[in-house]
């Protein structure tokens, strides 16, 4: 069986096939696309495919064993450990890679399911949503502070009302500025909001998700917050 390395990049990646002996049958740089894949690796016989975990691989490994290979996804923090080279090139990674999978030089990573990858795909949507209230709550509150106003400590829900009602009274040519800003604030609370109660019910749901819920500060989207409150 031959082996494979791939170095991955979001726009090309450096492929090396390489024999169990150590030498090397062909490489090159191919397209970060299924295509590329195909193209390069589609007709070869099956061989172990050995690639760094990171933000592609999963993708990666789902196309490159359509193509019939077995892939290996491996700790990239124990490759660097194993691969000592003063220079780094992306071709001089892919063949390090494929002389891993020759060698078995290597740490395997575990591979989420489906699901819990667009579970964690879920979350960090909502970790986004819940990052932009928290911005444009910020900057609301920046902005009022350079026309002496302070809101002070208030609740979420309460939040608008009382930026209106102060900016009404002290400073209302400042309300054109802050209605598109709150626009961003209340779509992305209210959308956070909504994915909240989506994981919330599904967690409940999942034994395991209850069980681990139930640990002090645990929680189906964990401890963020909008304005200062848990969401």
């Amino acid at each position: 069986m031959e082996h494979c390395g791939i170095d991955l990049a979001s726009k090309t990646s450096a492929v090396c096939v390489m024999k169990p002996d150590g030498r090397i049958v062909r490489e090159g740089m191919v397209p970060t696309d299924e295509d590329g894949f195909r193209t390069c690796l589609g007709r070869c016989e099956s061989m172990q495919v050995v690639i760094e975990a990171s933000p592609l691989a999963e993708w990666t490994a789902r196309v490159v064993e359509s193509l019939g290979h077995e892939v290996v996804v491996i700790d990239p923090r124990r490759a660097k450990a194993v691969i000592c080279t003063k220079k780094k090139t992306d071709r001089l990674d892919a063949r390090n890679l494929a002389r891993m999978s020759c060698t078995g030089w290597y740490t395997q990573v575990h591979r989420k399911s489906a699901e819990a990858r667009l579970s964690r795909s879920e979350l960090k949507a909502r970790q986004g949503l819940v990052e932009t209230a928290n911005a444009m709550g910020a900057r609301i509150r920046g902005l009022l502070r350079a026309h002496g106003i302070r809101v002070g400590k208030v609740s979420e829900g309460e939040f608008e009302a009382r930026v209106w009602d102060r900016v009404c009274a002290e400073a209302p040519e400042l309300q054109a500025l802050l209605r598109p800003l709150f626009k961003i604030w209340r779509d992305a609370t209210k959308a956070a909001d909504r994915m909240y109660r989506s994981l919330r019910m599904r967690s409940r749901r999942d034994p395991l998700r209850a069980l681990l819920m139930s640990a002090p500060g645990g929680g189906p989207s964990g401890g963020d917050g909008v304005c200062g409150h848990r969401r």
